[in-house]
């Protein structure tokens, strides 16, 4: 659901040239969720539609930053991205992440041995607590927008870029009721 999301974004930024509606900063928030979940692309193994899945989400999203980023500069475009109702402060949700990452992970760190597997497991961790929140500066900046104007495309992508947490939470709920105790405390923190 969010790989569609994504693409519905991709065609609104790149061939209707609107970024109307749609939040940078959340973009930034999932381009760095992305990237600290799957540095395990750097070690060698897995399965191939998987690797395919984490460089899709990862480059896409890279993407999705840059034209944002770059959308009022462009020519023929018409500066559709409003950067001053994209206003959430993203540290808000990024430092007490990483704080609680740090703070909750099991590592070497505590002991003063920060190992890099240790390393590893504190970004992933902390990619997990970040990503619950990351769709809030994309709420607030959706509410703001439609409030003066309803867009239906753009209710589409928000839609397909969180709706898939519903999903991900109803996939944690059957794995509890099929596999019993199996509960992640990284996820129920998230």
């Amino acid at each position: 659901m969010h790989a569609v999301g994504l693409l519905f974004l991709l065609h609104r930024l790149i061939w209707l040239k609107s970024a109307s509606a749609i939040s940078l900063k959340a973009q930034i928030m999932y381009l760095l969720v992305f990237v600290t979940r799957y540095l395990d692309l750097l070690v060698p193994g897995g399965y191939i539609y998987n690797r395919v899945f984490k460089i899709y989400y990862i480059l896409s999203t890279a993407i999705i930053v840059f034209l944002l980023w770059r959308s009022g500069h462009a020519p023929g475009w018409k500066s559709t991205y409003n950067r001053e109702k994209d206003t959430f402060v993203a540290t808000f949700i990024a430092i007490p992440s990483f704080v609680l990452a740090y703070a909750l992970t099991p590592s070497g760190a505590l002991e003063g041995s920060l190992h890099w597997i240790d390393v590893l497991q504190i970004l992933w961790t902390f990619s997990i607590y970040m990503e619950a929140f990351v769709m809030l500066p994309q709420y607030i900046m959706f509410y703001r927008m439609t409030v003066e104007r309803p867009d239906l495309y753009a209710f589409l992508i928000v839609f397909c870029l969180g709706g898939y947490r519903v999903l991900y939470m109803i996939n944690w709920i059957m794995k509890f009721k099929m596999k019993g105790a199996y509960v992640s405390r990284y996820h129920v923190v998230s």
